[in-house]
C-alpha cells in the first residue's frame, strides 16, 4: 500500500509502525497538519485521518499491561469530544516511552499554535504578539477606572 497523499505544504514528521486504536494495528504517521492512521498489516480499512486542528487535550500514559498510550481529546464533525487512545504496543518488545514521547512532543506544538490560530480567527483584533498575555483584554477592552472629581 503506498503512502497516503498529502496535502501541498504538508510534511511527515514522525512514522511510527505497531500504533493500535481498539486493538488494530496502524503505522501512526503524523504531519504538520494531523495524524494518519495506516492499516499496513491487512490493508483492509482506508486511512484515517485526525487533523490537528480537532486536538483539545493530549496526555501520556499506560495502560492496564503497561503498553505506552496518548490520550487524544478530539473534537468530532458535529462538534462533541471524545476520547482516542494510542497505544504504542510492546509487542515487538523494547520500551516505546522515547517514541511515545516525541509524538506527543511533536503534536503539543502543532497544536497549541493551532489553538491560538482558531481564536484569533473566532476573536478578530488579537494580533499574534498580544496573544496569550494575561494584561491584555480581547477585543481592545479596558476596564474604566472612575477619576476622582474635585469639589
Amino acid at each position: 500500500m503506498d503512502d497516503p497523499e498529502l496535502q501541498g505544504d504538508e510534511q511527515i514528521l514522525i512514522r511510527t509502525q505497531g500504533v493500535h486504536v481498539k486493538s488494530i494495528s496502524f503505522e501512526a504517521i503524523l504531519t504538520n497538519r494531523g495524524i494518519i492512521l495506516v492499516d499496513r498489516l491487512k490493508n483492509l480499512l482506508p486511512p484515517k485521518e485526525i487533523p490537528l486542528t480537532t486536538i483539545q487535550s493530549i496526555e501520556p500514559g499506560e495502560n492496564a499491561i503497561r503498553d505506552l498510550t496518548i490520550t487524544l481529546g478530539v473534537i468530532t464533525k458535529a462538534g462533541g469530544a471524545r476520547q482516542m487512545v494510542l497505544t504504542f504496543s510492546r509487542e515487538g518488545g523494547g520500551n516505546r516511552i522515547k517514541e511515545r514521547d516525541e509524538w506527543v512532543r511533536q503534536i503539543r506544538g502543532y497544536i497549541i499554535p493551532s489553538f491560538e490560530q482558531v481564536i484569533r480567527k473566532v476573536i478578530p483584533g488579537i494580533d499574534p504578539q498580544q496573544a496569550g498575555h494575561e494584561d491584555t483584554a480581547p477585543f481592545g477592552i479596558r476596564a474604566a477606572v472612575p477619576l476622582a472629581r474635585s469639589p
